[in-house]
C-alpha cells in the first residue's frame, strides 16, 4: 500500500498501522534508499527503509539521473550526489531536511553550509579550490531539533520517520483522555478522546444538510468519528482549525462487536498540561 500509493486511507495511517504493530522507519538515504518502500532488520526489530523518490518536489528527472548514479556506485559525499545528478538547490535542501545525507556523518546545518558552497560556482566552470574545504561560517549555527525533524518530515513525506506523528504534540495533556483502544469497554456510553486528524471526509445526509467523517489517532490507534450535521454546524470549523482535536462522543459498536464508531457531540482544542 505504501508502495503503489494507492487505498482508503492516507500514506499517514498506513505508516500509523506500521508502527502499531511494532514496524518503524528509516530516513531515505542516498545510498541505503531503494527504488521502492524497502524492509529492513534492524538491532531493535523491523523496520521500513523510505525512498527518495517520495521526498516532496523532486522532478522525475532528476530521479531518473539519480537512478543512473546509483547503477555506476555509491555516492561518497554531499557534493559527489550534487555532481553526478545535477539537482536544483531545492531539491538538495528537500533532501537534507529528510536526513538523505545523514548517513555522511556530517550535520545538516554543515550540509546546508555545503550546498550553499557548491551553489556558488557553475558546474560547467568546476570549483576554485577542488580539493579544499571552506570553513563554516562564524555566525551560530542551530541544528534542527526532534521536534523541527518531525514537522519537515511531515511537509517533505507525508508521514514521519524518526518518531511517531503526535510527539509533535508534546503539550498536550494525552494522559488526561480516554485511549481509543479503549473505547470499546464503554459501548453506547459518552467518552472523550484526542487525536491527530489523519482523514476527513465531507457528506451529505439524506436532508442535503452537510456533515463530516474524520478519522483521529492517539498512541493506543485511531477511530472512524461521524460528525452528523447538527454538531458539524457547531463544531465542523475546530476539525479545520487544530491539527489534533478533543472529540467527545458516543462509542457506537459495530454489528460483529470487533470495533466500534464514535458518533461526535462535540470537537474542540485539546487541553494542555499544566
Amino acid at each position: 500500500m505504501l508502495g503503489n500509493g494507492k487505498g482508503f486511507y492516507s500514506t499517514l495511517a498506513y505508516t500509523l498501522e506500521c508502527r502499531r504493530l511494532g514496524i518503524g522507519f528509516l530516513s531515505p538515504d542516498v545510498n541505503a534508499s531503494r527504488w521502492d518502500f524497502a524492509p529492513k532488520e534492524i538491532k531493535t526489530g523491523k523496520a521500513i527503509r523510505v525512498p527518495l523518490r517520495v521526498v516532496k518536489d523532486l522532478t522525475t528527472a532528476t530521479l531518473e539521473r539519480y537512478r543512473r548514479a546509483c547503477e555506476r556506485g555509491p555516492f561518497v559525499s554531499l557534493r559527489d550526489f550534487y555532481e553526478r545528478t545535477s539537482p536544483g538547490i531545492g531539491e538538495v535542501e528537500n533532501l537534507i531536511r529528510a536526513g538523505a545525507f545523514d548517513g555522511f556523518g556530517e550535520s545538516r546545518t554543515t550540509q546546508f553550509w555545503q550546498l550553499r558552497r557548491l551553489a556558488q560556482w557553475p558546474r560547467s566552470q568546476g570549483y576554485l579550490f577542488q580539493s579544499s574545504e571552506s570553513a563554516l561560517p562564524t555566525v551560530p549555527l542551530t541544528e534542527p531539533d526532534q521536534a523541527q525533524r518531525l514537522r519537515d518530515e511531515m511537509e517533505l513525506l507525508g508521514f514521519t520517520v524518526s518518531g511517531h506523528p503526535l510527539d509533535q504534540f508534546c503539550d498536550v495533556a494525552w494522559q488526561t483522555y480516554c485511549p481509543i483502544t479503549d473505547l470499546k469497554k464503554y459501548p453506547r456510553r459518552e467518552v472523550t478522546v484526542c487525536g491527530l486528524i489523519i482523514q476527513d471526509r465531507m457528506f451529505s445526509q439524506v436532508t442535503g444538510d452537510k456533515m463530516k467523517f474524520i478519522t483521529v489517532c492517539d498512541y493506543t490507534g485511531f477511530i472512524e468519528c461521524e460528525i452528523f450535521a447538527e454538531a458539524y454546524r457547531r463544531f465542523g470549523i475546530n476539525t479545520v482549525r487544530y491539527p489534533v482535536v478533543e472529540v467527545t462522543g458516543r462509542a457506537i459498536p459495530f454489528d460483529n462487536d470487533l470495533g466500534c464508531s464514535l458518533q461526535v457531540e462535540r470537537v474542540g482544542k485539546p487541553r494542555q498540561k499544566n
